[in-house]
């Protein structure tokens, strides 16, 4: 477990990584997200990601955070704040509002890795 100084201070460092690379905020406002069962494309121990909109016409893929490891969080952000390749799906940004963290990415249709897996 960690302590509370610790996750105060991976939060100041997840804050630093924000502004350091220029990771876009995104506001509630700017992004359709229901939240529906039917709009969940995965879930695991710390997130579910769901289908969204972003600005109205770009679909995105949405992890909401449901344990927030800060530290976990940081080194994710440097990695998915500097990361550009046509493999990997677009990041672009954070929503930060209501006390929760939403991380933004690009939705790539098709089969999952799974599926693929199992032909």
């Amino acid at each position: 477990m960690k302590s509370n100084d610790e996750n105060e201070e991976f939060k100041d460092v997840c804050k630093k990584l924000i502004e350091i690379n220029k990771i876009r905020i995104i506001s509630n406002s700017e992004m359709k997200l229901t939240k529906h069962k039917k709009d969940i494309l995965g879930e695991g121990g710390q997130a579910i990601v769901y289908h969204g909109t972003l600005e109205g016409k770009i679909d995105v893929a949405v992890k909401v955070l449901t344990d927030i490891d800060w530290k976990s969080l940081s080194n994710e952000l440097i990695i998915i704040a500097n990361i550009v390749h046509d493999n990997i799906p677009k990041f672009y940004g954070i929503i930060t509002e209501n006390k929760k963290i939403e991380l933004v990415f690009q939705y790539v249709d098709g089969k999952t890795l799974d599926e693929l897996r199992d032909r």
